[in-house]
């Protein structure tokens, strides 16, 4: 999916980049989102932790909650670095007690405590400090190992002052969060509360520990800590978080979020020891007779083909969203060209219209309507000769079979008779109009005779009216 080419594309920039000598340890680091495809399975989230799509919830923004993202593997070095990016936002001014931290410890924390003990319920935190011992911001501060501790308030006092502090610790004290010992520590004063991401880098060789911290945005590192320190290989890795007690003060707490983790291995050796998870193959074992006859494998199938339903219809969304976008591009040019064709048709028209000095589309549209008008004459009058001969063939057809007998010499007859008498018309025609001609020859000669006397009569009188 396009999820797994991203995350490859991510581990392969990230390899390219470290310098020789250097091992990602990809299943001590991660980016989100923490999925079983990637390494989620080797993860233990306890109380109010939870892997989210964009991030790692650690506590969310209420009071009186305690959280833990613990991983199950050790890390097999005393050589190696760890980075990681936070994100802590809440009210603008808080005076909760209120913090979280990274441990490297000896003892795996997720296999000495259960999630029973981190249930959600009234009082939750003094409860786990006071039964469990978990009075460090959701770890016991009895522990061995190295922490950078980030915290709300000035230990006993009350006062807001964010602090990044670093703790070691072998065991033989107990370190509790707002307490006298905490401000014995090393620390430094930094804004972390709403200053968008905040990046944490941890350097641990065999006899030091360097600490330093940063905004994100920023380029300079703050140090935390830089001196000596005993590590040693095969410890645990972890984040753990509380919000403060419910009873502290009024409003929200802070939502503490982890949005990424890089643990790079510096020394010889694999430097890490975790199996490969295999999702795909969870509950499909020989032999597993719950799995193959539960009520809900038809559910479960179905969700399967559901969620590889939806990959399918993402990668084809993504993959057709470029030509989308350039068919929705080449529409609106198309769009744009014809536009202009418009205008310059009727700047060509109008420029026509002034130079002839006729309104070429009341003209154009008056033929129009004469060529309809034809078009509809043409239209019915042939219509009414095609009634009309069909009327006359369909005649024709009747006489044709009814004309037997002593109807058709009847009809015979009376064609011949219609035959005579139009032949006798016709002859008439022809004497009558010749009858009529030298009629009217002889009118003419007797008018142009009477006129010629009438001239000579009229000549006459002239000359004796002047003789």
């Amino acid at each position: 999916s396009s999820s797994h080419f991203q995350m490859a594309e991510r581990w392969l920039c990230l390899l390219v980049s470290l310098t020789p000598g250097q091992t990602v340890l990809s299943h001590h680091s991660f980016e989100s989102p923490l999925n079983y495809q990637n390494t989620l399975g080797d993860w233990t989230f306890l109380g109010a932790s939870v892997a989210l799509r964009q991030d790692v919830l650690l506590t969310p923004n209420v009071r009186d909650r305690a959280g833990v993202a613990w991983h199950n593997y050790p890390i097999l070095s005393d050589n190696f670095e760890v980075e990681y990016d936070i994100q802590v936002r809440g009210p603008e001014r808080s005076t909760q007690r209120q913090g979280f931290a990274f441990w490297y410890v000896s003892q795996n924390f997720s296999e000495s405590v259960s999630e029973s003990m981190f249930k959600a319920k009234a009082g939750i935190i003094p409860t786990l400090a006071k039964e469990h011992g978990v009075n460090l911001y959701g770890f016991k501060g009895q522990f061995s190992g190295h922490a950078v501790v980030l915290s709300n308030v000035v230990p006993e006092l009350k006062e807001p002052a964010p602090r990044a502090y670093f703790v070691s610790n072998d065991g033989s004290r107990s370190v509790a969060a707002n307490s006298y010992h905490m401000g014995k520590e090393k620390f430094v004063d930094f804004p972390f509360r709403n200053a968008g991401v905040v990046t944490l880098r941890v350097r641990y060789q065999p006899s030091s520990i360097k600490a330093e911290i940063k905004k994100k945005e920023q380029g300079q590192w703050t140090t935390v800590y830089d001196g000596a320190a005993l590590v040693k290989s095969g410890g645990f890795v972890g984040f753990s978080a509380d919000s403060g007690p419910i009873d502290d003060v009024e409003g929200e707490a802070d939502r503490v979020s982890l949005l990424k983790m890089t643990t790079r291995h510096f020394g010889s050796g694999s430097g890490e020891s975790v199996p490969e998870y295999h999702p795909q193959a969870q509950g499909k074992a020989a032999g597993d007779f719950i799995h193959q006859h539960s009520l809900h494998a038809e559910h479960n199938e179905e969700s399967h083909a559901i969620q590889e339903l939806t990959h399918m219809v993402f990668k084809l969304v993504s993959e057709t969203e470029p030509l989308r976008n350039q068919l929705k591009q080449a529409v609106e040019t198309l769009g744009t060209r014809i536009s202009k064709l418009e205008e310059h048709f009727e700047a060509v028209k109008s420029e026509i219209s002034n130079r002839s000095g006729h309104q070429l589309d009341a003209e154009f549209n008056a033929m129009k309507r004469e060529l309809n008008s034809l078009s509809r004459y043409a239209t019915t009058e042939h219509t009414a000769r095609q009634r009309k001969m069909e009327s006359l063939e369909q005649d024709l057809s009747q006489v044709k079979t009814k004309g037997t007998g002593v109807e058709h010499d009847t009809i015979k007859d009376q064609l011949k008779l219609f035959k005579d008498r139009n032949e006798k018309l016709q002859e008439r025609l022809k004497t009558s109009s010749s009858r009529n001609f030298w009629l009217a020859v002889l009118a003419i000669g007797f008018l142009v005779a009477a006129g010629g006397g009438v001239i000579q009569k009229f000549r006459s009188l002239e000359k004796k009216h002047v003789l």
